[in-house]
Formats: C-alpha cells, structure tokens, sequence
C-alpha cells in the first residue's frame, strides 16, 4: 500500500510505501520531515482504528481534526491524500474535507509507536504533569465550546508518552536481546522501569548507580528512551517512527545504531526514521553492500523545498551500489574547498 500527500503544510508531495522495512528521510532544517512523517503516522493510525469504518462520524472528528491543525499551521491551499492499493488503484481520496472510496480498505491494524525528537526532555517535562493532559490532548475536539485550554501537544507526542506510562517491567519483547545490545555496546548500563516510582530509571555497570534520567548524560537520557520501547512496547509487526535517533550520539556510537536498526528491520520491525547523520548514512551504505539487508526493502528520501513547497528529490534512490550521497557531498566538498584555499593563501604569504 502507498500513501501520497499531496500540498498539506510545507509539503508539496510526498509518497511512502508501507512495504518497506526501512525508511530513511534527509534534507535541511525546516524542509517538512517531520510534519511528513507525523501525517503518516496518524492516517496509518486510523487505518488501524476503523478499517473498514473508514468514514465514521469518529473518524472525521479525530483524523481530519488533527489533519487540519497541523495544515492550517503552513497553507490555506486544500490538500489531498490518497491511498493507493499493490496494484495501483485508488482506494481512497480525502481532499477539500472530503473523502471519496472507491474501493475496499482493509484493516491495517499493525501496532504504530512514535519516538520524537527532544524525546528526553518531552518526557522529563511530561512526568510532571498528570497522564489526563494526554488523554485529553487527543480529544481536544471536544473542547471547542469550553474554557477549558491545554498545553499544545500534537497526537504523536501525547502517544509516545501514553506508551511510556503503560510500561509493565515483567513484559519483554521479541527486541530484548537487541535493546541488550545497546546497553552493552553504548551505553555501558541498564536501563530500568521502576514499578514503584512509574519511571524509567539507567542503572550504570560500573558505579552500580542508579539515576533517573534527568540526572545521566544528554546521551543516555536520549538513548535510554529508545532502549525502554525496544525492551517493553514494540513487537515484530510493528512500525516505529524516529526522528534524528543519533543526537547527542558520538559517530561511533551512531554507526552502531544503525547496525542495530538494520537488525531490527531484519527481525520484522518497520522503522521510519529523520536522520541528519552521514555517519548512519554511510554505514547503511556499506550493510548494502554487505548485503546485510536487502535493497528492495529500504527506502531513502531527501526532501528539498521549491516555492510551491516540499518534494522528495528522487535523487537518493537505494540500488544494490548503495545510496547516491546527494545529502552530504556538497557541504563536505564546499569545506575542502574552503580549506585549501586558506592553505593556498597561507602559503602565498609565507
């Protein structure tokens, strides 16, 4: 099945194939990655949540509710979204409030997860407040007629740390061996869900400290985040989205993350990923290579603005050679360039 979007927010189009197993996204700053996978994510949500029912009252008041918030955000122009079938018919059409079906849409129930970016602080700053904002961020809807304001949480962040408080320590997943992996190779410690304090907490190997996380490094408290849903909530079968997985992450650190993702990706996990990484980059390059995952099975975007909005500039297709790097090869080159003119004009002095 394939999603496009077409002229929602800062998006002029943009088209994803749940097919595939893994999915990277690239691009500048302020390009609209984010605000394309958060779309993403909450039509595969809904997908999931009524299927067949793709047209009930609910539907339109949750999914189109949260649709036009974020589109209202960046145009006035009408959007459109389609979902396209294996075969490339048109199943549904929604577009100017409308939605038109023109076939059956199954139930695409697979379970979704969304691991934002400055996860580490959302969530240091959400403990604070009781899990009822979350609950209600999601219904906002039926607000409209009261007094009554909430703090400006989108769907996506209000999921992740609804996930996060329905943590049972005794529950492992099929990626425990994996999360073990990165507390082993990264980050030198456990990391626990204290059942008493509803918290998620590092344990460290060598001091035998145990810290919550607003009390570890920037790394750990990022990190320990990712390793708590791999460790309790997602499955095989299930989609996690993840923007920028490498910050506050030393390059060696982030190649093995991405060792780890493709291993993931292997095992049945689908992940959806913003990276700013070359490091994450260049090693998926050379797992391809390797034939460590398959090439059909991944997907690379680079998103580019043009005055009618943001496109994927199709110029970072996965062949069995790898990734074309047009992401980073022009800023690396314009900083070799700088440097050897500065050694050109030292010399000249000298």
């Amino acid at each position: 099945m394939k999603i496009v979007i077409e002229n929602f927010g800062p998006i002029r189009k943009f088209e994803f194939d749940t097919s595939k197993k893994l999915h990277l996204l690239y691009g500048e700053n302020n390009v609209g990655k984010s605000y394309a996978v958060s779309v993403i994510y909450l039509i595969l949500k809904n997908l999931g949540l009524y299927g067949a029912d793709f047209l009930t009252e609910s539907f339109q008041n949750t999914f189109s509710q949260n649709l036009e918030d974020l589109h209202n955000k960046f145009s006035k122009s009408d959007f459109s979204i389609s979902i396209i079938s294996e075969n490339s018919e048109i199943i549904c059409k929604l577009y100017e409030k409308k939605m038109k079906l023109s076939g059956k849409i199954g139930f695409y129930g697979f379970p979704l997860y969304f691991l934002p970016a400055s996860r580490s602080g959302l969530y240091l700053a959400m403990n604070n407040f009781n899990m009822i904002f979350s609950e209600l961020s999601q219904r906002r809807f039926l607000l409209k007629n009261t007094k009554v304001e909430l703090p400006n949480l989108s769907e996506p962040i209000s999921d992740f740390f609804l996930e996060l408080t329905k943590i049972n320590e005794k529950n492992k997943t099929d990626f425990t061996y994996l999360a073990k992996k990165i507390e082993k190779n990264i980050l030198n410690g456990k990391v626990v869900f204290n059942e008493l304090t509803r918290k998620i907490e590092f344990h460290e190997n060598k001091t035998k400290l145990k810290l919550e996380l607003w009390q570890t490094s920037s790394m750990i408290s990022e990190l320990s985040l990712v390793v708590a849903y791999l460790k309790y909530i997602v499955n095989r079968g299930s989609l996690l989205f993840i923007e920028e997985p490498e910050v506050h992450l030393h390059p060696k650190a982030q190649v093995l993350l991405m060792e780890i993702f493709t291993e993931l990706a292997n095992q049945g996990l689908q992940i959806v990923c913003t990276t700013h990484s070359n490091y994450m980059f260049f090693k998926l390059i050379n797992l391809i290579l390797d034939k460590k995952i398959i090439t059909s099975e991944v997907e690379s975007f680079r998103l580019i603005k043009t005055k009618h909005g943001s496109i994927d500039a199709n110029d970072m297709t996965t062949t069995d050679e790898g990734i074309k790097d047009n992401n980073f090869a022009a800023i690396t080159k314009q900083l070799y360039n700088e440097r050897m003119q500065i050694i050109e004009k030292q010399n000249n002095i000298s």
